[in-house]
């Protein structure tokens, strides 16, 4: 899914020296999904910027830019929530309006049921499985990537 995003999406890339995302340009990235009209409602980050955005703090204060690290605000950006994944490439943030991505779903789902793995205890197992064909953008500017610089 990542990658469909990643090919579809609006691309900005931050000037030399700036390494990590910030604040200021998730601002950047909602108003642009904003400015089409989008909601934004999710944050991905690469576990790198995930981890940078946690640990940003305001200028001046020194507070967390998130709020403390003992609220749940700590994962989140204006509401939004910020997501880690491992399946970004490095220093890359995502901000999109999930309302307009769609997934193809190439079969049925099929849901299976075993009452033999959990007997000793009745439980019972459930397993969903589901192939997927891809992921569409109903517009580009509705997921705004954006990349830190390398140096």
């Amino acid at each position: 899914m990542v990658k469909g995003v990643l090919a579809q999406g609006i691309t900005t890339s931050l000037a030399a020296g700036n390494k990590v995302v910030t604040y200021d340009d998730l601002a950047d990235a909602v108003a642009r999904v904003e400015a089409v009209n989008g909601r934004p409602s999710v944050v991905w980050a690469s576990t790198d910027m995930a981890a940078a955005l946690r640990k940003e703090k305001a200028s001046g204060s020194g507070e967390y830019q998130g709020g403390s690290p003992t609220d749940s605000p700590a994962a989140t950006a204006w509401g939004l929530p910020i997501l880690p994944s491992a399946f970004l490439p490095v220093r890359t943030v995502v901000v999109a309006d999930a309302s307009r991505l769609f997934v193809g779903v190439r079969r049925n789902a099929q849901v299976k049921v075993s009452e033999d793995a959990r007997f000793s205890s009745d439980q019972v197992g459930f397993k969903l499985t589901m192939r997927v064909a891809g992921v569409g953008v109903a517009e580009a500017a509705s997921v705004q990537i954006v990349k830190a610089a390398a140096s």
